[in-house]
């Protein structure tokens, strides 16, 4: 599952982040807030998530997904 939590964006992110929820609708979701604070926006995505772990990454974050294997591996 992916998160997308849009903080009252102005630039394009919102449009973005809606292509790939329709190419990927089981996968992908997107939620569109008003604009608060760093907090708020990770307080949402704990509310919407759905999965047993959870990754966040800020709008300048990059992702290696086999360190995530790691994590999950030894979480496990």
């Amino acid at each position: 599952e992916i998160l997308v939590i849009n903080d009252g964006s102005v630039d394009r992110s919102l449009e973005i982040a809606e292509v790939y929820h329709a190419k990927y609708p089981d996968s992908v979701r997107v939620v569109d807030k008003k604009n608060g604070n760093y907090g708020s926006c990770i307080n949402r995505g704990l509310q919407e998530a759905t999965g047993r772990y959870i990754k966040v990454l800020d709008a300048d974050d990059s992702f290696d997904s086999s360190g995530l294997e790691q994590i999950v591996s030894f979480l496990q």
